[in-house]
């Protein structure tokens, strides 16, 4: 009797040890059911009545899994044909390069270009150099200076954000000492301390009309990329450049406004491997900021050098 008592009560408790795995499993399937739920409501409302929506695709162009910080890299942005009538010129495109901190790394907002270059376009993008290994998304929307007006377009699961995933990424430090930032180049006569802006997570230094420095060589083709900005408002006439390497005339750039990009191919025979050349930039103009009237800022200035890379 003992015994049949026991397969009782053993077979009892196993017939509620199921219906109890059943009511949880359930439990466990509605809580991920209104988790998602949820997840969908927040993604899809609250969007503004005059938010921007259209389709969007934005590519990486050869940027591998993971990359070495002080290194540059072609990012392709490529946009809808729907687009053109949509925007007014004075839209800008917003890059951020996001942690897993939620920290904006770095970024590269810039102006949407006009109309012949907007469905696909080229900018090189210098990623700054990290102290540790860190998960990198790239985070790409649209905002109007000056506007309190939030754009919205579709992710690529159809759900309209402010700012969209497009690219994910590590970054590590570089390998080699001669990778580390500003590790070739030796600043001169003519530049400035370098400034920040943290809000923006931007720095930059300014040069006067003559700005000296020495590059350092290697056995291999090395990039010379200068990314400037010419006060246009300030000057009479449009602004020049001349490069001089060792004396040589490398390049003169004339016309520049506002945002201008230079890119130059430095060779072993140009510069020997492990030894200095110096690089001298000249321009054709420059002014103080004291002659403005409401700054005490006497220094000579002609362009401001938003990124100077030589590797």
């Amino acid at each position: 009797m003992i015994l049949l008592f026991c397969k009782e009560i053993t077979v009892f408790l196993v017939a509620c040890c199921k219906k109890i795995c059943k009511i949880a499993a359930i439990a466990i399937f509605a809580f991920f059911l209104m988790i998602a739920c949820q997840k969908d409501s927040v993604s899809t409302e609250a969007i503004p009545e005059d938010a921007v929506i259209l389709d969007i695709n934005v590519s990486v162009k050869e940027l591998p899994d993971t990359v070495y910080g002080n290194s540059l890299h072609e990012i392709q942005y490529s946009w809808s044909e729907t687009m053109d009538n949509m925007f007014n010129d004075d839209l800008m495109v917003m890059v951020h390069f996001v942690n897993d901190d939620n920290r904006v790394v770095f970024q590269d907002d810039h102006p949407l270009p006009d109309e012949s270059h907007r469905q696909s376009y080229i900018r090189n993008v210098l990623v700054p150099l990290i102290p540790r290994p860190q998960n990198i998304r790239m985070m790409v929307g649209l905002y109007q200076p000056d506007s309190t007006e939030r754009f919205y377009i579709p992710d690529h699961e159809g759900n309209y954000q402010n700012k969209i995933k497009t690219q994910k990424f590590k970054v590590t430090p570089p390998v080699y000492l001669d990778d580390l930032p500003e590790a070739r180049i030796t600043f001169g006569e003519g530049w400035y301390q370098k400034e920040y802006d943290p809000k923006h997570v931007d720095s930059w230094r300014w040069i006067s009309d003559e700005a000296h420095c020495l590059l350092k060589g290697a056995d291999r083709d090395l990039l010379l990329y200068i990314h400037g900005w010419a006060p246009n408002d300030v000057f009479e006439k449009p602004l020049s450049l001349s490069l001089f390497l060792a004396g040589e005339n490398i390049g003169t750039y004339t016309d520049l406004t506002d945002d201008f990009i230079i890119n130059l191919q430095i060779t072993p025979e140009q510069i020997h491997p492990n030894e200095t050349e110096e690089l001298v930039i000249q321009s054709n103009q420059s002014f103080s900021p004291a002659e403005f009237g409401d700054s005490l800022d006497n220094r000579d200035l002609s362009v401001m050098i938003k990124q100077f890379y030589f590797n």
